[in-house]
């Protein structure tokens, strides 16, 4: 008989367009704990999200991101929740 082992660790999707700011916010969610289940660019964040079948938390890394960008994600992630 197989034994399903439970697993509270919470859900992260990291948004990020630089490499190295997501290798960074990869390693915060491995810190601490967390199950990191997505690493999108801030154009493909919206579909994903919306993918996302269980509650995740979002790590967003916004430096270098337009403001107009940052409002229209963020503006669709509201009306998802």
């Amino acid at each position: 008989m197989a034994v399903t082992q439970f697993d509270d660790s919470q859900n992260v999707i990291v948004v990020a367009n630089d490499a190295a700011a997501a290798a960074l916010a990869q390693a915060a969610v491995e810190q601490a704990s967390g199950r990191l289940v997505a690493t999108v660019s801030w154009d493909e964040a919206c579909d994903r999200v919306s993918e996302q079948v269980g509650p995740a938390s979002l790590l967003i890394e916004a430096a270098g991101v337009a403001d107009a960008m940052i409002d229209r994600v963020l503006s669709a992630l509201v009306d998802l929740v």
